[in-house]
């Protein structure tokens, strides 16, 4: 199948038909020993051990724009996905859903088993008017901003061309469940958090008239990345070997990549390999994907 058309010329679904298929709505880092250069280093290994470093770095600057900010809990998928997209032709839609899946099972991430009769929880819609949509959401969903602050949303709709509400659930280590994750929290230990907390819900909404030269392909590994985390789509991915690098700022020198990477595939094995209980999950990750990418 051909992907290189652009976003904004494969919307068919009219305002109705979105809001006919939202209504399915439903409910550190440890830092690596410093290499010092010594007296009898050759030129060409200082600068490996140079570069090897700044590579650790850049990890685990990623690790924690992906996981968002420190100190936050490291949310992922418990409930099996079963994702949807509105707002394309059917060939492409199927495309994305499907690649979404794909990402998923690669990951190690939980899947419904029948995506045909599945009942949607990520939301994919395409659309030239995100604020309208939102603002309609809002009125008609309200409980889809149940679980997050206002502060939270106002982040993770500040973020352009892709903007993505997740809804949590929190899970106490007494065996009892919360909506509201910013309360009914248990004491940490100094080895385990007290919660883990788990996507219950996505809604992802693509401004396709602002998508510029991605492709159709790109696209979809960059909704099924940020889709699968808790991510800060306003960081600045620059210094990514990552498909988020896919809207970097227009200065950025660096070049987009066609895909989803290793770093990608790494950050996404390692976070659903981890248990999310630890007090150092952000470091167990950041160790792991420098152990692939930045061996010594």
């Amino acid at each position: 199948m051909a992907i290189e058309l652009q976003a904004r010329h494969m919307r068919v679904a009219r305002p109705g038909a979105i809001l006919v298929a939202l209504s399915i709505w439903s409910y550190a880092t440890v830092a690596s020993p410093q290499q010092t250069p010594g007296a009898n280093d050759s030129i060409d290994t200082v600068e490996v051990t140079a570069q090897r470093e700044a590579k650790r770095q850049a990890i685990r600057t990623f690790v924690s724009n992906v996981t968002r900010f420190d100190g936050e809990d490291i949310a992922r998928w418990r409930f099996p996905i079963c994702p949807s997209v509105t707002g394309a032709v059917p060939e492409y839609g199927e495309f994305m859903r499907a690649r979404i899946v794909e990402i998923a099972r690669t990951a190690g991430a939980p899947v419904a088993r029948n995506q045909a009769k599945c009942r949607p929880n990520l939301t994919v819609i395409l659309t030239s008017q995100p604020n309208e949509l939102w603002a309609t959401l809002k009125k008609r969903e309200p409980q889809m901003f149940s679980s997050l602050q206002a502060p939270a949303v106002e982040r993770a709709l500040s973020a352009r061309p892709v903007q993505i509400v997740q809804n949590a659930v929190l899970h106490n280590s007494d065996g009892t469940t919360s909506f509201n994750t910013t309360s009914h929290r248990l004491k940490d230990s100094r080895i385990h958090s007290s919660v883990t907390e788990d996507f219950t819900s996505a809604v992802v909404v693509v401004n396709d008239a602002e998508t510029g030269r991605a492709n159709f392909g790109q696209l979809s590994d960059y909704v099924g990345m940020a889709a699968l985390a808790r991510v800060d789509l306003t960081a600045d991915f620059a210094d990514a070997d990552s498909i988020l690098r896919l809207f970097a700022k227009p200065d950025s020198n660096t070049s987009v990549p066609a895909g989803l990477t290793e770093w990608d595939r790494q950050f996404l094995k390692t976070l659903y390999g981890t248990d999310n209980s630890s007090q150092r999950s952000r470091a167990l990750i950041s160790t792991a994907m420098i152990g692939s990418l930045a061996p010594d």
